[in-house]
């Protein structure tokens, strides 16, 4: 699932204002409760005071409010949905990351492990990388990873049977439920992760070996 959070802008930054605001009255009211407790202190060193107070508060504010809002889209990210951004000049879009068979990587596999050793734990936007590839009726076929959680989307897999299918015995052993179509590959590093992600496409959707796949977050 896809939510385009361009309509929520503005409810978030209504909410990070108003989460502003009330920092910096708080510090503000701290700052004179201090002036009024520290005697001797007037004239530029109060106001010194004041300000610091004023400072500390907004920074604090404003730290919170993100780390809240990056908590927010990973668990959303782990429950299969990613959140859509405009690009921006200070958070552009990453968009395609490559594809497979390339002078590079001439193997599906390769570029699988390349890729997720990169952008698994990509956690400035908390999304997905998503591998596609076209299947022999013409269909894009779209498996996503974050972290060690494999999202198959629409379609249903028995990955531990895929695994086990594919030769990949230990890794089915670890293979949890996280959601619908959601599975969690625990203790899985790039490469084991790299492996659930080929055996899907080859094992699952009878794709050829070699078979066309691109990357992008």
């Amino acid at each position: 699932m896809n939510v385009d959070v361009r309509r929520l802008n503005l409810a978030g930054w209504l909410v990070a204002i108003a989460a502003l605001v009330c920092g910096i009255l708080v510090a503000m009211a701290l700052g004179s409760w201090m002036f009024q407790l520290i005697h001797g202190t007037t004239g530029w060193g109060g106001a010194l005071l004041l300000w610091c107070c004023v400072a500390v508060g907004a920074t604090c504010t404003i730290g919170a409010c993100w780390f809240a809002f990056r908590l927010g889209e990973r668990a959303l990210a782990r429950s299969g949905i990613t959140l859509l951004r405009a690009s921006t000049p200070w958070m552009p879009g990453l968009g395609p990351l490559g594809s497979s068979p390339s002078a590079e990587y001439p193997e599906p596999l390769l570029f699988l492990e390349a890729v997720l050793e990169r952008y698994r734990w990509e956690t400035n936007r908390a999304a997905f990388v998503t591998f596609s590839a076209p299947s022999p009726r013409g269909e894009e076929i779209v498996l996503q990873v974050l972290g060690v959680t494999l999202n198959t989307c629409a379609e249903p897999v028995d990955l531990s049977a895929v695994l086990a299918r594919a030769g990949w015995q230990d890794l089915a052993t670890r293979v949890y439920p996280a959601g619908e179509n959601l599975h969690e590959l625990r203790g899985a590093g790039s490469a084991e992760l790299a492996r659930a992600v080929d055996a899907v496409f080859r094992h699952h959707f009878g794709l050829p070996a070699g078979y066309r796949v691109a990357a992008s977050l």
